[in-house]
């Protein structure tokens, strides 16, 4: 079954400690961080999201993101949470609703309509879970190189002595 996300933006930013650190010093960067990992794990699994972020101004603002993601910022009077709440009451099949977010009101409301709860760390553990996995199945180390070919798993130095040995034997 296919899921479709919804992400109290801001909620997830400042309940988990690895985010709300980043959010700290730089906010624009920690959406955008938050973007684009919900976009890989999109991309991934073939789910569907929509981050929602709370009020930016006088109306409502949608921007496609990639995968099957999209951001959206509410009106300055509603919030993320009435936005997320009226989709959540506008699914055909709420049970493939998963409604991300620590916010206990939000949670009861959206629980009681069928959705599915996720809190922010959790959320954030499955997309890193995920990362981890795809880089494995891709054959991928953990600082992203490939392991398909020798030289991809070998140091910067032993690729250096490798040329110079090669460059000797060109000349002889």
């Amino acid at each position: 079954m296919r899921h479709i996300y919804f992400i109290d933006g801001y909620n997830v930013l400042f309940h988990s400690a690895s985010m709300k650190t980043r959010a700290d010093e730089d906010i624009e960067s920690a959406r955008d961080a938050l973007v684009e990992r919900v976009v890989r794990f999109c991309g991934a699994t073939g789910d569907q999201a929509r981050i929602v972020w709370d009020g930016r101004g006088k109306r409502a603002e949608s921007q496609q993101a990639f995968g099957g993601v999209e951001v959206l910022y509410s009106s300055g009077k509603g919030s993320a949470d009435a936005v997320i709440e009226r989709a959540v009451y506008e699914l055909k099949d709420r049970q493939a609703g998963v409604v991300v977010t620590a916010d206990r009101g939000i949670r009861d409301l959206c629980g009681g309509m069928g959705a599915v709860l996720v809190r922010p760390e959790a959320f954030l553990a499955m997309l890193t879970e995920l990362g981890d996995d795809v880089a494995s199945k891709l054959g991928r180390t953990s600082d992203g190189r490939s392991m398909g070919m020798l030289e991809d798993r070998l140091s910067e130095s032993a690729l250096r002595r490798l040329g110079d040995l090669k460059d000797e034997l060109d000349s002889s």
